[in-house]
């Protein structure tokens, strides 16, 4: 009995040790080296820190997670507007609260990386060639929309039904004033981003046809 007792304990302890062992090596298997940070993250010059770096590497991380799990998110620190209904207005995905009103290097990071890479996700890179004449800094759903009417624009042209996209209630007439193009009327008065850089992007591309700088 006593033996039965000791190969028993013997076998927990074994049991006990590989599951330990195992659980270590996944752990440092994914934490990276200064080097491999430094790397990661040139992008930044000196003035970043080390703290921020690693911060931003975790982001960057998380955001890959949640690409692959299809529950994409945007990271947020602070207090979320009550009128946002919790869907970030650049990308409308649901926003995140990563921490509160105190921000330091690794919350600054940790949202950026994360945010970066989900951004990056969300529009290709011919939607930013195609829209780089657009302000850096314009949102996600602006500049998506706005590569969707430049498309569209594109067809009409192709089929030869050009129109002007116009946006809210009014007296528009059935043809434009300044263009002499049919007016299609494409939202009511409640308007976002993404009705706005459609229009935008459509009557930019018609606009730059009509003065004969595209065929």
């Amino acid at each position: 009995m006593a033996v039965w007792r000791s190969s028993y304990i013997r076998i927990i302890v074994v049991i006990f040790v590989l599951l330990f062992s195992t659980s270590c090596i996944k752990f440092y298997k994914h934490q990276p080296s200064d080097k491999e940070i430094m790397q990661a993250t040139n992008q930044f010059d000196s003035t970043y820190s080390l703290r921020y770096r690693r911060a931003y590497y975790q982001g960057i991380q998380e955001a890959k997670n949640e690409i692959k799990e299809s529950k994409m998110t945007i990271y947020i620190a602070g207090l979320i507007p009550p009128q946002s209904n919790n869907i970030d207005k650049e990308t409308d995905l649901p926003m995140k609260i990563i921490a509160g009103c105190m921000i330091t290097d690794s919350i600054d990071g940790l949202a950026q990386g994360h945010n970066d890479v989900i951004g990056k996700y969300l529009i290709s890179d011919e939607e930013m060639r195609a829209t780089s004449h657009l302000e850096p800094d314009i949102s996600i759903v602006y500049r998506k929309a706005y590569y969707r009417g430049m498309q569209e624009a594109y067809t009409e042209i192709k089929s030869n039904k050009i129109t002007r996209y116009v946006l809210g209630e009014g007296d528009w007439g059935d043809i434009d004033k300044e263009t002499g193009v049919p007016i299609k009327v494409i939202a009511g008065c409640i308007v976002s981003d993404s009705i706005i850089g459609r229009a935008d992007g459509h009557n930019y591309i018609i606009r730059k046809y009509l003065k004969h700088e595209i065929r």
